[in-house]
């Protein structure tokens, strides 16, 4: 008789120690149902849940897990660490939100699947096994293989093998290793599979060469990163290279410090699950490459405008790609390091052109702060186009604290390039580059502005990972004007560019250094060509002073232009839930039907930062306000389902704000009491929140949509206060 698992994970089965078992998951409920997110292998979001078994097993501290699951059906693993809160909540739309996966692995339609945990703490630590199914169908029976064993050896950072001089390392070999990190910053990608960990102490001023080859009958293509400081599961890299399966793979970094740093090479490889044969590794240490060889040591500063003619990498290496990184533009060919100092109030602008049409050499160029590593970053600004030519810029700012020291590096993507020149301008920037170098009278009545440009102006508020609330941030040049919004009234702002220019507005309250940090509304609802439109309301008897960004994704084409269109009006008034302020009130459980946002504005935009168990991915389209009070000690349950219209006009996204109205800022973050948007088109989403405090609280439920200028059709609005 097959052994069962358990339904939950607070009702897991214990094993009691490692070994084989069978069990099937035919006759289990769906209790667990992932995306991959939080560290877990995702399942089919297309169909419903599968049945799920659960496993519990104790695993020392310093020991690694490995479970494999074989079965005829396609199976998911995914490890959670105890405790069992971290599997999570499965919601009334049938997904799971709140879960947190140490391992995981969906790698076969069916056959083996291999999941590992290391437990690298200093006490015993218990893991759930989660086996469940890809889709509804995909179920059976299947053995569960348990091995723990301590780490051998070099699997990880923490045991790497040490050294102090140079290494010729022959027959090196995976087998017996595990898959303990993945590629990050700076990291040739691709590292996927089994890796295994060197450690070399890097004296001051002295270079370290790690090169691995694949020896002959190896059934790998083994990449190397290199590390400086702390592994963690997600690698930040110096450098790294993952090219052919034939081609020695080859990392530098250079030691431009005043003490000796210890550098971890991570061998790595993609493919396959168990790799077999052997790869030889070169760890050679000596004398750093000459003046722009690394960005630790440039060529002499650059303080004035020059142009410098015959640039060659001849006998320059390949140190930096970019691997990932989101503005680094880095090549697989050498690259040259220049050192440049950008007075206050000034702009660098440095253009690299080879001595061909893209292709003598094809360049790729960067501009990275002295105060961070070229290869992990982050860089500045980044170009690397199919024009002849490469350009990036930097605006030193007024308020950035004096003198800025940057690097630019200009990158060949090609292994044996001929010659480029760069030219280096070192400016002013144009007038309304940025908001703190805005000129002439705010504008404050009703102006149309028909060709303004972007050309010329540089990137100063740059898109990141993390682009502040309320902000529309693109990565692309940006312009900036003063606006001043008289009492009591609400400017709409317009912004349609030329050709297929795809636009972005900001808008910040005075001062400036506001522009970029805090943003009072923004709009990037549209696609290429299209107008941008926001409003803001001045709701006070003072005149409000703002600074309004117009931001661009990707670089202007020559000639492009963009219109500008500013009017006031008194504010309208509120179509009831279309704000806080205004919401629907809901004063029992119940449903609202034949409910619809379209008609309303986008007020709100919340984000993956909306409250500490968002499942949102952001909510740019319009949205309705309703507002619940919930008594102390009760819990609030809303649901919303979708009842009319198809694709982006039936796919909700709903979140809940914490009274009073006033907390309801453009883009809530730590306002937010819970999020979900983990349904698809058609399918209901549902909060939870308990007021735990001792009085009633208010609550606000937002509608809302993941679509960009949507509208929901229809939906129904199901309370319940319990």
């Amino acid at each position: 008789m097959p052994m069962p698992g358990g339904e939950t994970c607070a009702t897991a089965a214990v094993l009691a120690g490692p070994g084989v078992i069978t069990a099937t998951t035919t006759g289990a409920t769906n209790d667990q149902y992932f995306s991959d997110i939080t560290g877990c292998a995702g399942q089919d979001p297309d169909t419903a849940g599968a049945p799920d078994v659960v496993f519990r097993i104790t695993v020392p501290a310093g020991n690694r897990l490995t479970a494999t699951v074989n079965a005829t059906w396609d199976s998911v693993v995914n490890l959670v660490a105890a405790p069992a809160t971290n599997c999570g909540v499965l919601g009334a739309d049938g997904g799971t939100s709140g879960e947190t996966c140490v391992g995981n692995a969906d790698s076969n339609s069916s056959g083996n699947e291999v999941a590992t945990y290391l437990n690298i703490g200093a006490t015993d630590q218990d893991v759930f096994i989660v086996v469940d199914g890809f889709d509804a169908t995909e179920q059976g029976a299947f053995s569960l293989t348990t091995a723990v064993a301590p780490v051998p050896a070099g699997d990880t950072c923490a045991t790497a093998a040490a050294f102090t001089t140079s290494q010729t390392l022959t027959a090196q070999s995976l087998t017996g290793f595990a898959h303990d990190y993945v590629a990050g910053i700076g990291c040739a990608t691709g590292s996927t599979g089994i890796d295994r960990v060197y450690k070399m102490t890097v004296p001051a001023g002295q270079r370290l060469t790690a090169a691995v080859t694949q020896d002959t009958g190896a059934s790998f293509n083994p990449l190397v990163n290199l590390v400086v400081g702390t592994c963690t599961a997600t690698l930040t890299c110096v450098a790294g290279s993952n090219l052919s399966s034939t081609t020695t793979d080859t990392a530098i970094y250079d030691n431009d410090g005043a003490a000796a740093v210890d550098v971890f090479v991570v061998v790595d490889t993609a493919t396959p699950a168990s790799p077999t044969g052997t790869f030889g590794l070169n760890l050679t240490l000596g004398a750093r490459g000459g003046a722009g060889e690394t960005c630790g040591n440039p060529s002499a500063a650059i303080t004035s405008t020059q142009t410098l003619t015959a640039q060659s990498f001849t006998g320059f290496a390949n140190n930096y790609q970019s691997n990932g990184q989101t503005t680094c533009r880095y090549g697989n060919g050498p690259d040259r390091a220049y050192l440049v100092q950008v007075p206050v109030g000034n702009l660098l602008r440095a253009v690299a052109t080879g001595s061909g049409a893209d292709g003598g050499p094809d360049l790729a160029l960067s501009v990275a702060s002295a105060a961070v590593e070229c290869g992990t970053g982050p860089c500045l600004s980044g170009a690397d186009t199919t024009a002849a030519s490469e350009s990036v810029t930097f605006s030193n700012l007024v308020g950035d604290g004096g003198t800025q020291t940057v690097r630019v590096i200009v990158d060949s993507k090609a292994a044996a390039p001929t010659d480029f020149s760069i030219a280096f301008t070192i400016a002013p920037p144009p007038a309304n580059d940025s908001c703190l170098n805005v000129t002439g009278t705010p504008i404050s009545t009703n102006t149309t502005l028909p060709t303004e440009t972007l050309n010329g102006f540089t990137n100063d508020y740059a898109a990141s990972t993390s682009t502040p609330p309320g902000c529309r941030i693109a990565s692309g040049p940006d312009h900036a004007y003063a606006i001043n919004i008289p009492a009591m009234q609400r400017v709409t702002i317009t912004a349609q560019a030329s050709g297929s220019g795809d636009l972005a507005l900001s808008v910040s309250d005075a001062p400036a250094s506001n522009c970029g940090v805090k943003c009072a509304q923004g709009a990037d609802n549209q696609g290429a060509g299209t107008a941008e439109t926001l409003f803001l309301d001045n709701t006070t008897a003072s005149v409000r002073s703002v600074f309004l960004v117009v931001d661009r994704l990707g670089a202007p084409a020559a000639g492009e232009t963009f219109s500008l269109n500013v009017t006031f009006a008194a504010i309208p008034p509120a179509m009831a839930g279309d704000i806080c302020s205004s919401a629907t009130v809901i004063a029992a459980s119940g449903m609202l039907t034949a409910q619809t946002t379209t008609g309303f504005n986008d007020d709100y935009y919340a984000g993956s930062t909306c409250g500490t168990s968002s499942a949102l991915a952001g909510t740019p389209g319009y949205d309705r306000v309703y507002s619940i009070s919930v008594p102390a000690g009760m819990m609030l349950t809303a649901t919303v389902d979708p009842t009319a219209g198809t694709l982006e006009d039936a796919d909700p996204a709903i979140f809940l704000i914490g009274g009073p109205a006033s907390n309801c800022v453009g883009e809530p973050t730590t306002q937010c009491l819970a999020g979900s948007d983990q349904g698809f088109e058609g399918d209901a989403e549902t909060v939870t929140y308990t007021n735990s405090t001792g009085a009633a609280q208010t609550v606000f439920l937002v509608v809302d949509t993941w679509y960009a200028s949507s509208a929901l059709a229809g939906f129904t609005v199901n309370i319940q206060i319990q």
